[in-house]
């Protein structure tokens, strides 16, 4: 997400942050911020300055749950009264 915009000299500077986050009201604790520069080539902007790639974003984590496997209800003994 484009956060701010700003000239700087011949190029044009874009704050970018990792995430964009709905429904939230202070959207700061989880998103990382970085400006990358970009400046005309000719016939299309071509990026200048500042980082390629987002780094990781160590308030964000990535959980997976994954289920052992386990008897089907239709298959496991039943109790008497059941």
């Amino acid at each position: 997400m484009i956060r701010d915009i700003r000239v700087a000299g011949a190029s044009v500077e874009a704050e970018l942050g990792d995430r964009v986050i709905c429904c939230i009201d202070d959207e700061q604790p989880v998103t990382d911020y970085h400006w990358r520069a970009y400046s005309w080539a000719g016939a299309a902007f071509a990026q200048t300055g500042g980082p390629t790639a987002m780094p990781q974003n160590p308030r964000l984590t990535d959980l997976g749950v994954k289920l052992a496997d386990t008897p089907c209800a239709s298959t496991a003994p039943r109790s008497p009264g059941r």
